[in-house]
């Protein structure tokens, strides 16, 4: 099975076995470097994830009134169109 994770200087895409293969020539302080700006790519990328999900999450705690029967929405949707 082939993952593919990146493009390389010529256009072709790399597989991740490629990508580790020529990982692997670096090299040991360069790895570490990459490691590195690797992780910390992810962290930025998770917190970032997270980020958008608490603010998410507390949008719809503050809007839990107005879509919870008798709120505010609700009264406005009764008045459009009463089967609702």
């Amino acid at each position: 099975m082939y993952i593919i994770v990146s493009t390389d200087l010529t256009g072709d895409d790399m597989t991740q076995t490629e990508i580790i293969e020529e990982f692997k020539k670096l090299p040991p302080d360069q790895r570490i470097d990459a490691i590195e700006v690797i992780l910390r790519s992810l962290r930025d990328e998770f917190r970032g994830r997270n980020s958008i999900k608490e603010k998410m999450a507390r949008a719809a705690k503050k809007l839990l009134p107005d879509y919870s029967a008798g709120g505010e929405l609700t009264s406005v949707v009764s008045h459009i169109s009463p089967d609702l």
